[in-house]
C-alpha cells in the first residue's frame, strides 16, 4: 500500500467514525461509547476534510493560521535527574521489571515540562556496557531478547522464566533487585548522555 493509498483508507476511517461507524466491521458505533459525542464526529469530519484536500492537491495543504487557531506548545527539555528528584525515586524491595523502574522513575520528574526517560535509553546503556546482552529466539514471532551477562548479576539483575498467558510460551524476565534499581540511579548521568 503506498502513501496515497494509507491516506485515502484514513480518510474513509474518519469519515465512517464522523458518521458513528466502526471503520474495522462498518457497524454503528455503541451509543454509549465515547466515539459517540459529538464533539469527536466533528474532529473526525475536520481531520476527514483536511486528508480530503491532501489527497485532492497531491499534499498541499492551506489551512489559514488565525490567532485562535495557533497551538503554542512549549518544548520540552530533556531528561534530566537533580539529586532532589533522585531521592524521590521510588526503590523496591521485591525485584521488578525494567519498565516498572523506569516508570517509577518518570513518576518523580514535572513530565509536563521535560521529556520522560525512556525504557530503550536505559536498555541501550546497559547493552553497550555488557550489563545485558541481546539473542534472538525463536517464538511465536522470533524476537530479540535481553539476557543477563556475568556483570548484570553482580549489580542484582535476576534472570527469570515464566510463561505468557496469551501464548503460552516460555518466556525469559529480567528483574531488577533493589541493588539493580540503586545501581540504574548512581548511573543516571552516564545513562541520559548517550
Amino acid at each position: 500500500m503506498n502513501k496515497l493509498q494509507v491516506i485515502q483508507r484514513a480518510k474513509l476511517y474518519m469519515d465512517m467514525l464522523s458518521e458513528g461507524l466502526d471503520p474495522v466491521n462498518g457497524e454503528a458505533v455503541e451509543n454509549d461509547s465515547v466515539l459517540q459525542q459529538e464533539r469527536l464526529k466533528k474532529c473526525f469530519a475536520f481531520v476527514s476534510g483536511i486528508l480530503d484536500e491532501i489527497i485532492t492537491t497531491g499534499g498541499l495543504v492551506n489551512i489559514p493560521a488565525t490567532e485562535s487557531s495557533v497551538i503554542y506548545t512549549k518544548k520540552k527539555t530533556a531528561f534530566s535527574m537533580d539529586p532532589q528528584r533522585r531521592n524521590n525515586i521510588q526503590i523496591t524491595d521485591n525485584p521488578i521489571s525494567l519498565s516498572a523502574f523506569v516508570k517509577n522513575i518518570n513518576v518523580a520528574v514535572d513530565t509536563e515540562s521535560m521529556e520522560k526517560l525512556s525504557l530503550t535509553t536505559v536498555n541501550k546503556w546497559l547493552l553497550k556496557q555488557g550489563y545485558l546482552t541481546e539473542s534472538k529466539v525463536p517464538a511465536v514471532i522470533n524476537r530479540n531478547v535481553k539476557m543477563t551477562t556475568h556483570l548484570s548479576e553482580q549489580i542484582g539483575v535476576i534472570e527469570q522464566t515464566i510463561v505468557d498467558q496469551k501464548t503460552g510460551e516460555t518466556k525469559t524476565q529480567l528483574l531488577f533487585s533493589k541493588q539493580a534499581q540503586e545501581f540504574i540511579l548512581n548511573n543516571m548521568d552516564a545513562i541520559i548522555s548517550m
